[in-house]
């Protein structure tokens, strides 16, 4: 689940998203407008606007209204798997085909600066110091805001990242 700003919980399902009101639910599916039903990931960014990583691509709810992204409009690949906001406010997306960050809402492909060949991200995290991501065949490496780091861990564990997380 994810801490709405109003107080409420967010849902991300395999049916839509579930978004908690003082009356009880209000859901959210394909034919409301977001990409796909199956709602991988999702976060508030500090606007207010509920971004949703899904099996289709990317949407964001601002006003009501929902825009989506897909392949055709520049995504790696719309099949999106984990998501996170750093400090200054860029949305960072992991996705079977690479890394893909919106900064006031201008869509930037990052797969080719990382160095990578072939990047299948299934996990992000940020901190203060760093955007985290993890790959299924068992790569982390990050990005400080200017310069990537592809030598965390290569090969760390040989199996898939799913989640990042500190202590």
């Amino acid at each position: 689940f994810v801490n709405a700003p109003s107080g409420g919980i967010t849902l991300n399902t395999l049916n839509g998203i579930l978004f908690s009101s003082g009356d009880g639910w209000t859901v959210q599916t394909r034919s409301d407008g977001i990409s796909s039903n199956d709602v991988r990931c999702g976060l508030y960014d500090n606007r207010g606007r509920y971004w949703a990583g899904t099996s289709a691509g990317i949407c964001f709810l601002e006003n009501g209204r929902w825009t989506r992204y897909r392949e055709h409009q520049g995504l790696p690949s719309e099949d999106v798997w984990a998501c996170a906001m750093d400090q200054s406010g860029t949305v960072w997306f992991g996705t079977t085909g690479g890394i893909v960050s919106f900064n006031n809402m201008e869509m930037m492909d990052r797969t080719v600066e990382t160095g990578l060949d072939s990047v299948d991200v299934r996990a992000v995290y940020a901190d203060s110091r760093a955007v985290y991501f993890g790959t299924t065949d068992g790569r982390l490496f990050s990005y400080d805001g200017k310069s990537w780091n592809t030598n965390l861990a290569r090969s760390l564990t040989k199996r898939a990242i799913y989640a990042i997380a500190t202590d």
